[in-house]
């Protein structure tokens, strides 16, 4: 892993409210310490890092004091919007993976950004082309969504959802066939 990779890691574990709960603490830890200065602070928000073996726990150390350089670049995605903007530009027939493409390839930023082109966003925009029902904002999200459909056991499940969208239905887990539920009834195993 790379030190960036561990320290992403690392800092999440320290975080583990939620962004709401987070925030309505500091509010009341905010407002209660205005209104009396002796009123109690929130609690210090502390996650601990380690690792399964302990060869790998100096690394850890080691990455967690080391600086990261600074980052010259980021990776954005077009708004929704734009990319349903962009989409009427194309015949209602053209795949939406071709759309994508044509945005990404035309688009120009700030040398300070990028457009992150994702090969995964556009196997998963090929994955769902043929499910009718789906709008273009929808299928836009659902080709950012964090799938990895290597292997091919996520392909089923994908679509499953995407239908749920295009359908209007509920969505529920036990009311889709696609997701094998039982597996969660197996012993622990490393495969």
């Amino acid at each position: 892993m790379s030190i960036a990779q561990v320290k992403q890691i690392a800092g999440r574990a320290g975080r583990y409210r939620t962004a709401p709960q987070a925030l309505r603490e500091a509010q009341i830890g905010v407002s209660s310490i205005e209104a009396s200065p002796t009123a109690p602070r929130p609690a210090e928000n502390l996650g601990l890092v380690t690792t399964l073996y302990d060869v790998d726990l100096p690394y850890i150390h080691e990455a967690m004091k080391a600086d990261l350089p600074p980052l010259t670049s980021g990776g954005i995605q077009p708004p929704s919007d734009l990319v349903k903007r962009f989409s009427a530009y194309f015949p209602p027939s053209a795949p939406f993976r071709f759309i994508l493409k044509r945005l990404f390839d035309s688009s120009i930023t700030h040398h300070r950004y990028f457009v992150a082109r994702n090969e995964e966003q556009l196997l998963i925009a090929d994955a769902i082309e043929d499910i009718k029902g789906i709008n273009v904002p929808d299928r836009y999200v659902i080709s950012l969504c964090p799938v990895n459909l290597r292997g091919g056991s996520m392909l089923p499940i994908l679509r499953a959802f995407a239908k749920c969208i295009a359908n209007r239905s509920g969505g529920g887990f036990l009311e889709i066939a696609d997701l094998h539920l039982e597996v969660l009834d197996r012993p622990l195993s490393a495969n």
